[in-house]
């Protein structure tokens, strides 16, 4: 805990106990604390990153704040494995579009290290939130594309869960737009523009249909 790193992860650990509902509030240090820790939970939780106890507690936390519907942990040894049992942040990320650039550059900065930029690269133009961005910025590093549009977003939303889809289908078709959207929002984090969009994108391929 003397370390430079134990030192770091009590540091983070404060800002982050100290986190109100609105994490943005409390400005940039506190946002790229929260980022940095929910981006390492996510690399503990793959088995990609071996954290010491204090480094579990900081994933915990953090998974408390990104709002996971479940953490199971298996620590052994001042070794940590935790699984993320909630698909949400994971849906969200996949059906957000972000232009291929921003994607790119948040890929190069994830290389060189600077985890809290390449979030806060992905979130400057997109509708992701500080939960849905470490899992966007996660599934780029491990070779995913993300979509660009909302016709690819509505696409892989199709893969993600076709059942929704259809039922935002039948709710366009008997005229309530409005409940499309709201289904779509309780389903997954996405935002209400985002939200907005993609139902409107689904609209116009049924008219066209």
């Amino acid at each position: 805990m003397d370390s430079a790193e134990g030192q770091k992860l009590l540091a983070m650990l404060k800002v982050i106990a100290e986190i109100p509902d609105s994490v943005e509030q409390q400005g940039e240090a506190a946002v790229q604390a929260y980022e940095e820790a929910a981006y390492l939970l996510i690399r503990v939780s793959k088995g990609e990153e071996k954290i010491s106890e204090l480094g579990a507690t900081l994933g915990g936390l953090a998974s408390v704040a990104l709002g996971f519907d479940g953490i199971k942990k298996n620590c052994r040894y001042g070794e940590c494995r935790s699984v993320m049992t909630s698909t949400k942040a994971r849906t969200t990320a996949l059906i957000t579009p972000i232009e291929l650039g921003a994607q790119d550059e948040a890929k190069a900065l994830a290389g060189e290290g600077r985890t809290a930029k390449a979030i806060r690269r992905l979130r400057k133009d997109s509708g992701l939130g500080l939960g849905t961005a470490p899992v966007a910025l996660d599934l780029l590093t491990q070779g995913h594309t993300l979509p660009t549009t909302y016709s690819q977003a509505l696409d892989a939303l199709r893969q993600l869960d076709a059942p929704l889809v259809a039922e935002m289908t039948d709710l366009l078709s008997s005229g309530h737009r409005d409940s499309a959207i709201k289904l779509l929002r309780e389903r997954t984090d996405i935002d209400l523009a985002g939200g907005y969009h993609l139902v409107t994108e689904l609209s116009v391929q049924l008219d066209t249909q």
